[in-house]
């Protein structure tokens, strides 16, 4: 039964919903609101195996984290130079730096965790971000699921995962269509 029209209008059927673990759950948020923030960045990838695509040796790396009373989120981009370049927000006639790449990775880090936050606002969880930082090489904490998509546009690979632990196994995921009491219409501004 189709009770609802999710995220990106997609239909959610709710007892499909409850009888999805947490987990596959938000993997599905993360992987929808991954390709939302690549749309919006204007870059195109394929889903590929690990084993299917080369990692850079060079990729730039930087993690955030999310916690709420629920849950515990962590992201991790691994990201080619190349790709960094492509989607840079300011169109360059000089090299952008290295500096800059590093900066933009982590603002990338955190807009792929704002877009998971969004996805996951309609279903009452309010996540509080961290600030992104360079990735380490630790290994994630014990009592967290991965689920990481390996996307190439051509023979490199881009990596994002999303580390996650439910911290309440009674946690529940009921969408709830989300209020707009702007009182404005797409597009108009509010002046102060």
């Amino acid at each position: 039964m189709l009770e609802a029209i999710g995220p990106l209008g997609t239909e959610i059927d709710i007892s499909m919903l409850n009888s999805k673990s947490s987990v596959e759950i938000l993997n599905e948020l993360f992987e929808d609101s991954c390709n939302e923030v690549l749309k919006s960045l204007g870059l195109t990838f394929t889903s590929v195996s690990y084993k299917d695509g080369k990692i850079d040796k060079t990729a730039l790396s930087s993690e955030i984290e999310a916690h709420s009373e629920d849950l515990s989120l962590l992201i991790r981009l691994q990201t080619p130079i190349d790709i960094l370049k492509e989607c840079f927000p300011i169109e360059s006639s000089t090299d952008i730096s290295m500096e800059e790449l590093t900066d933009w990775v982590s603002e990338l880090a955190n807009r792929f965790m704002g877009a998971m936050k969004s996805a996951l606002l309609p279903y009452d969880h309010a996540i509080q971000l961290g600030t992104p930082t360079r990735m380490l090489t630790e290994k994630v904490n014990d009592g967290f699921h991965s689920f990481v998509l390996n996307l190439s546009n051509s023979d490199t690979v881009f990596r994002i995962g999303l580390f996650t632990k439910v911290l309440n196994e009674n946690v529940e995921f009921i969408y709830r269509e989300v209020a707009d009491d702007s009182g404005l219409d797409d597009g108009e501004l509010e002046l102060f």
